[in-house]
Order: structure tokens, then C-alpha cells, then sequence
């Protein structure tokens, strides 16, 4: 857990944004339910990026250019995000390249 999320450790030390995530990366398996690519359509806006600490599911489809920082995506939640134009990427990635956390959508 601590080589993988590196950057989240680190940035949590600094900011509230970071430190809220990788307290739900922690959390027990039965507390993290997926989130469906529906909820994130009906909650993010065009370019928006959202953080889901969970794995993302298909159910709902996605119609925004949204970028999205998830534990893990299904086969066909990456085909959707693909489809509608987003991008997918590791939360720990994301956390390289945001510091802060500034603009970023929590979605559980």
C-alpha cells in the first residue's frame, strides 16, 4: 500500500484534500461500494476530474470529457470513459501532478 500510493502519503502531509483520500484508500473493503460512470455523469461537469477511491463500474454510462483518478475501473467503464472522450488514470498519479488537490471532486 505505502510504494503504491507514495504520492498520496506525501501530499497528505500538506493538504486536507489528500489526506480525506487516502483515509478512504484505508478504509475496510466492506465500507467501499463502486461507483457507477452514472453518478460521476450527473455529478462532475465537461473537464472535470473527479476522484473515486473505489472501483468505477459501467452502470449509468458516461456522456462528459471528464478525467478520472480510480482504485480500479471495469473492462467496460474504460470503454465508456474512452467513448465519451475522458481520460483514466491512478490516483497516485493524479496525486503526483496535483500537490494540492485544488479543483478536484471527491465522489464515493
Amino acid at each position: 500500500m505505502q510504494k503504491k500510493n507514495a504520492n498520496i502519503i506525501a501530499n497528505a502531509k500538506t493538504s486536507a484534500f489528500w489526506a480525506k483520500v487516502l483515509a478512504m484508500l484505508v478504509a475496510p473493503k466492506r465500507r467501499k461500494k463502486p461507483v457507477n460512470l452514472g453518478r460521476i455523469d450527473r455529478n462532475a461537469k465537461d473537464n472535470d476530474t473527479v476522484v473515486v477511491p473505489t472501483k468505477v463500474l459501467s452502470v449509468g454510462g458516461l456522456h462528459k470529457k471528464i478525467t478520472i483518478a480510480a482504485e480500479s475501473f471495469s473492462a467496460q467503464a474504460k470503454l465508456e470513459v474512452e467513448k465519451a472522450g475522458g481520460k483514466m488514470m491512478s490516483i497516485d498519479a493524479l496525486a503526483k501532478s496535483d500537490k494540492k488537490g485544488t479543483k478536484l471532486l471527491i465522489l464515493k
